[in-house]
């Protein structure tokens, strides 16, 4: 089965309307609106629209980061190499 958009998708409130009423008013092109994904769409919402789950990942994240921006660079580069190792086995497993 494959799904198709035959037709313009309705949008009946979006907090950017007025700006692209506007720009449609003075553009000689139909201009486009880009909906976000779900990937920006905590922008929207606010740090309490993210989860306790996910903060707690990027916190990890963040220290992780952290912690290897403070090592050698001799240090960083043998990291590197044993991710890019562990990638490789990973890949040539599949």
């Amino acid at each position: 089965m494959n799904i198709a958009v035959t037709d313009g998708v309705d949008l009946a409130a979006t907090p950017m309307l007025d700006d692209f009423v506007y720009l449609k008013s003075v553009a000689d092109v139909t201009p486009k609106f880009t909906i976000p994904g779900p990937p920006v769409l905590h922008f929207r919402g606010g740090r309490e629209s993210i989860s306790r789950a996910a903060k707690e990942l990027i916190e990890r994240r963040v220290e992780e980061a952290t912690r290897f921006v403070a090592l050698t660079e001799q240090e960083q580069w043998r990291k590197l190499g044993l991710v890019v190792e562990a990638a490789t086995n990973i890949w040539n497993d599949a």
